[in-house]
């Protein structure tokens, strides 16, 4: 919000419009002052009003371009304020004038690169010292009012600097904001790329194994078919019931990405079956792990048993990480509709394990490819709970 705010009142158009109003505002007070019934020469502008008229033009336009051409700018300004100083004298010249030339000393600072800028306010500090030395030499003139105009000039330059430098910096911390959000961008897509990649190995290797045994249970049922039709029977069913498993499992498969480079193996996948095998390991290296069924078991399509494996596989393995010296207990709910994981523990998060965030980018992917929930986050007894539902077909 203070990057926008920034760049907001640093914006062109913005600038722009105030230089604009500037520009109206001296413009009518010098044409206030001369074309009053009163003496224009005692109010700061000298000679004829349609001169006064034009030196103030040529003093005060200028600053309209201030930022593209800010030394002819400040040179026409200059000269016109010369040649008002030199009609006006003895009498004091117009403010207007030298607001306008503090202005146009405040854009050669912020808008010239080091050089020119320091050759600019040298020479125009020095040309204001000349003339006052010049206009010393005319009677009943005091010159002494002009020598503080380089100390104000001066002062203008330098705050355009800082401005410059300032408006440099924010350019940059914007630039670099904007790199390390498309980095952390770049690298969430990445980790996402990654871990479809990895499901659709897994779920390759689901749809081979059920291809597989679909193929050794036709076969079978294709010798004992004359001596044992009904066994033949049971095989074809299993084969049915396999095939329509490993169809929504190729449904899957082809959703997610696919790495050709790799050629693994065709072996099973776990599944919830070793679950009590995943809780010793993990019970093993320090995080006590009780494993709850609910409701009454139920054989599941491979790629749903292992996506559940694996959301319990990850969760723990976020505890061991986070959690040090926690409980988990992990609750498994066969519903009508849905199979729901939950993992619970009673741990403080003072883990010392790192990670990069590309588990639970996993889990997500994991429950939206079945079109499911995953809900986390911490407990109000204490410690952490993720909980995921996976829709089912119906018992």
């Amino acid at each position: 919000m203070t990057r926008t705010f920034t760049a907001r009142l640093s914006s062109p158009k913005l600038r722009s419009a105030g230089i604009g109003l500037l520009v109206l505002v001296l413009l009518a007070a010098a044409l206030i002052e001369i074309w009053l019934p009163a003496d224009p020469v005692t109010r700061g502008w000298g000679g004829p009003r349609w001169a006064s008229t034009l030196l103030a033009l040529a003093s005060i336009l200028p600053l309209l371009v201030l930022r593209r051409h800010p030394v002819p700018a400040l040179a026409v300004s200059f000269a016109a304020a010369c040649g008002n100083i030199l009609l006006t004298a003895p009498h004091q010249a117009s403010f207007e004038g030298f607001v306008a030339l503090v202005v146009l000393a405040y854009g050669a600072g912020a808008y010239l690169e080091t050089a020119p800028a320091v050759w600019t306010v040298v020479v125009l500090d020095a040309a204001v010292v000349v003339l006052g030395l010049l206009l010393a030499l005319l009677d009943d003139y005091d010159s002494l009012e002009y020598f503080p105009v380089p100390f104000w000039l001066a002062m203008a330059w330098v705050v355009g600097r800082l401005m410059r430098s300032w408006r440099r910096r924010a350019e940059e911390l914007e630039g670099l904001a904007a790199e390390l959000a498309a980095e952390r961008d770049a690298r969430a897509r990445a980790a996402v790329e990654a871990e479809r990649m990895r499901i659709a190995h897994e779920l390759h290797d689901v749809v081979a194994h059920n291809v597989s045994v679909m193929t050794i249970q036709a076969t079978a049922a294709s010798r004992i078919l004359a001596n044992d039709p009904d066994g033949a029977c049971d095989a074809l069913a299993s084969v049915e019931r396999t095939g329509r498993e490993t169809v929504d499992e190729m449904r899957i498969l082809l959703g997610v990405l696919r790495d050709p480079g790799k050629d693994e193996p065709f072996a099973p996948q776990p599944g919830l079956a070793e679950l009590d095998a995943l809780a010793e390991r993990v019970g093993s290296a320090g995080v006590p792990v009780e494993v709850v069924v609910e409701g009454r078991p139920r054989p599941l399509a491979a790629g749903l048993d292992l996506a559940a494996y694996r959301i319990v596989q990850e969760a723990l393995t976020n505890v061991l990480k986070h959690a040090g010296g926690a409980r988990a207990r992990v609750i498994v709910r066969y519903m009508d509709t849905a199979l729901e994981v939950e993992v619970v523990d009673d741990g403080a998060g003072s883990g010392t394990g790192g990670g990069t965030g590309n588990g639970l980018v996993g889990m997500r992917e994991r429950v939206a490819m079945y079109g499911g929930q995953l809900e986390m986050g911490r407990r109000y007894e204490g410690g952490w709970a993720l909980r995921a539902r996976l829709p089912v077909g119906p018992t």
